[in-house]
């Protein structure tokens, strides 16, 4: 790794990578943390449960999950700075819209069954990705298109643009709770630890992303991550199949 206080480093890029070094010890700092705080009592108490068969297939899919939320989540705060105008206005507005119709997401899902979950994500997880797209290629246009709107209009604005993707946002972790609960009922803890832990450090995943790369790539990076959870909910099922069809009585 450059030094930034080497000779030569010019003020712009020392800052760069004092930054840089900053996210990677705060991501490794998040790391550890997590693991002693989430992981420790896990392993403490229900260490049993990680003799579960098909438990990996459920902690990717909740691990992705985890990621890929903050990977959308932290550029579309950065992204709306600029056309809101203030930081606390953004992370205000972002976070009750995606919070808000992730909670109206989450509920919409309370009448679908183990049976029907698995058929629910195979289109709700597309049509995520199809969204978070959306945002990292058309809404940028858009919101130059809207700066002109007073405070409160771009606030609406800002609303009725996210309110698709929290929604969507908000359907996958509990759909996935209702499938693993059927099929392993005893790592359900460690799904909810996971899923934490992920959300944790993908924050700051997603922070050094579009540092580096820019927020587009960060939303292409989430978009990727749902899609292997997309691919993981599809093992899931084949596995569901595959236990349904052993369990049936033979002669």
């Amino acid at each position: 790794m450059v030094n930034p206080n080497a000779v030569g480093v010019s003020g712009v890029y020392r800052r760069g990578l004092e930054a840089v070094q900053i996210l990677l010890r705060l991501f490794l700092i998040t790391t550890g943390l997590s693991a002693l705080f989430i992981f420790g009592p896990l392993l403490l108490f229900e260490r049993q449960a990680l003799k579960t068969k098909g438990r990996q297939t459920f902690l990717l899919y909740f691990a992705s999950l985890g990621v890929g939320f903050m990977l959308i989540e932290v550029p579309v705060v950065q992204r709306f700075i600029l056309f809101l105008g203030h930081p606390i206005y953004a992370l205000a507005v972002v976070l009750f819209s995606l919070l808000f119709f992730g909670g109206v997401g989450s509920f919409c899902t309370r009448g679908v069954t183990a049976d029907r979950a698995a058929a629910r994500l195979s289109w709700v997880v597309p049509a995520l990705m199809g969204m978070s797209l959306l945002n990292a290629l058309a809404v940028p246009p858009l919101l130059n298109a809207l700066l002109p709107l007073p405070l409160a209009g771009r606030i609406a604005m800002s609303v009725a643009l996210l309110g698709p993707l929290g929604l969507l946002m908000g359907m996958p972790f509990p759909l996935g709770i209702k499938i693993v609960t059927e099929q392993a009922r005893e790592i359900v803890p460690w799904v909810w630890g996971v899923n934490g832990a992920t959300s944790v450090m993908g924050s700051v995943l997603a922070v050094m992303l579009a540092i580096n790369l820019g927020f587009r790539a960060a939303l292409v990076a989430g978009t990727l991550v749902y899609l292997g959870a997309l691919l993981l909910a599809r093992v899931a099922q084949a596995e569901r199949a595959s236990l349904k069809i052993m369990a049936q009585p033979t002669g």
